[in-house]
């Protein structure tokens, strides 16, 4: 059982656009914009040689949700 003080989820979702996901998503808090994080220098965390963009928002049930678009350098 969850703890009533427990913080709300975070949860991940890849897109195929990251700016395209968070104008369909409609009315919710936008977090913060899409942004690139870094570039993948080996498959561990993402493909080699693609940027990771992320952006963040907040459902209606107050769950952070982080939306993940990988994607060429230079796009």
């Amino acid at each position: 059982l969850l703890e009533r003080e427990a913080p709300s989820a975070l949860l991940y979702l890849r897109v195929d656009d990251v700016e395209s996901a968070v104008a369909r998503v409609g009315d919710v808090e936008i977090l913060s914009t899409a942004h690139r994080i870094f570039t993948h220098d080996t498959n561990t965390l993402g493909p080699t040689g693609q940027e990771e963009w992320q952006s963040f928002i907040r459902d209606s049930e107050g769950n952070t949700v982080g939306l993940i678009e990988f994607r060429d350098p230079g796009l």
